[in-house]
């Protein structure tokens, strides 16, 4: 990009000549309202859809918002185009309005449990403040006017609306803001419908910068804002549009919206691991030579199957370890690169440890064997420096990270380790001795 600061929006707005850029406009501009009602969601059962009861909708434990968002490129001298009082773009999200709450009583839903519970919302980045039409249903709402009023209004608009004019062979055609605001004033849901309609102007720069806003909400330092900004953006992208490709319905829970992001964030945080110790063991003694990473050490002869209380001990390692990883990712205080990166670091020194104690070890000597396996595991056990974010592990919770990974049985990733030299024959998950 040449500019650091250009908004997303914006970038999208550039005009290139070619008919797709108004609706590739239009669709950002939607689709980013949406991460933008996701990111102010707050209440417990709150959900977001996109394009599936409106453009978007947001159900606040069963109080319905149908957002209509209405975008445009073209300017005039003083900027973005007006709404005006004949824009199809307004009389036809009405008439979008009117078939919903039709469906809806349709359905079995009662006139006025839709009314007490439905809200109504057209979103555009046209300036709406001198629409004397958006001016009156103010005015309506306030008591100041009648319906009849409005109906009056909008008559006096429809008069001056012209058909268009057919081409040859062609049949007469109604223009279609007039069917428009017939079908809304001839409606017996208008006026409840206006007493629950908003207009809202939101400039591009605007969505951008209450999505920042957001994002600095969530205890995002003001420095990294931005570039959390665009993670968040690539994230939805990546984990939701396929759903929308598949055809399937978009419907997004305040939870699973948590669950995709804040992990994300929290690399922009400053990233914590939350230490875990002395978790409670479910597991009888008998069972805990079983697991694999104590076989592995009893296949070295780093501890006899009689040595309960070292075996407990070397399991409550490994057990703190995983539940602090656990604490710390559930908590969104980790992000998966930062869990990846410890991983890696492990290995890495595990592996030219590895190569290094077995160099020179005869393989089929037992005691060379045991004695290459003794000098591992004591540079694995003093490896302290380990870190994972801004922390480091420290030798209990490394030793803990390192036992976890030489269990075969779940670490299935590609960073399992081991201590003997036919570890991966002797323990590679199927074959777990």
């Amino acid at each position: 990009m040449a500019n650091e600061d250009t908004q997303l929006l914006e970038a999208v707005n550039i005009n290139t000549g070619h008919g797709a850029i108004g609706p590739f406009s239009g669709y950002h501009y939607q689709w980013f309202y949406f991460i933008l009602r996701m990111l102010k969601m707050n209440e417990k059962g709150e959900t977001v859809d996109f394009e599936v009861r409106d453009d978007v909708g947001a159900d606040v434990n069963g109080h319905l918002t149908f957002y209509q968002l209405k975008h445009t490129i073209s300017k005039n001298k003083k900027g973005w185009a007006n709404l005006t009082t004949c824009d199809p773009d307004l009389w036809k999200s009405i008439s979008v309005w009117i078939d919903i709450i039709s469906k809806f009583v349709e359905s079995g839903f009662s006139v006025d449990e839709v009314f007490a519970k439905f809200e109504f919302t057209l979103i555009t980045n046209k300036k709406s403040q001198d629409n004397e039409f958006c001016n009156l249903v103010e005015k309506y709402k306030n008591g100041i006017i009648t319906i009849d009023d409005i109906k009056s209004y909008v008559s006096e608009l429809k008069g001056k609306l012209k058909d268009p004019e057919p081409k040859e062979n062609e049949k007469p055609k109604e223009n279609l803001t007039k069917k428009y605001m017939e079908k809304a004033t001839g409606s017996e849901y208008f006026q409840n419908l206006l007493k629950n309609l908003k207009f809202v102007y939101l400039s591009d720069a605007k969505l951008i910068e209450d999505m920042k806003f957001q994002i600095g909400h969530r205890a995002v330092p003001k420095e990294h804002i931005d570039s959390a900004l665009k993670t968040v953006v690539g994230r939805v992208e990546t984990e939701l549009y396929p759903i929308i490709q598949r055809g399937e319905k978009l419907s997004i829970s305040i939870d699973e919206f948590d669950n995709l992001i804040l992990t994300e964030l929290a690399q922009f945080r400053g990233l914590k691991f939350v230490p875990k110790y002395n978790t409670p063991l479910n597991i009888s003694s008998k069972k805990l030579s079983e697991q694999v990473f104590i076989k592995q050490l009893l296949a070295v002869k780093d501890i006899e199957k009689d040595d309960e209380s070292e075996i407990v001990e070397i399991t409550q390692q490994t057990v703190d370890y995983i539940e602090s990883e656990r604490a710390s990712f559930s908590n969104h205080t980790l992000s998966h690169d930062s869990i990846k990166a410890l991983y890696r670091n492990a290995y890495m020194f595990w592996q030219n440890k590895f190569k290094i104690c077995y160099k020179f070890v005869d393989k089929d000597s037992e005691k060379e064997v045991l004695q290459a396996a003794a000098n591992l595991l004591d540079n694995i056990r003093s490896k302290s420096d380990l870190k994972i974010g801004d922390d480091s592990l420290g030798d209990y919770l490394s030793n803990g990270l390192f036992y976890k990974m030489s269990d075969t049985s779940i670490q299935k990733d590609g960073n399992a380790i081991g201590w003997h030299p036919k570890w991966n024959e002797l323990f590679n998950g199927n074959n777990n001795g």
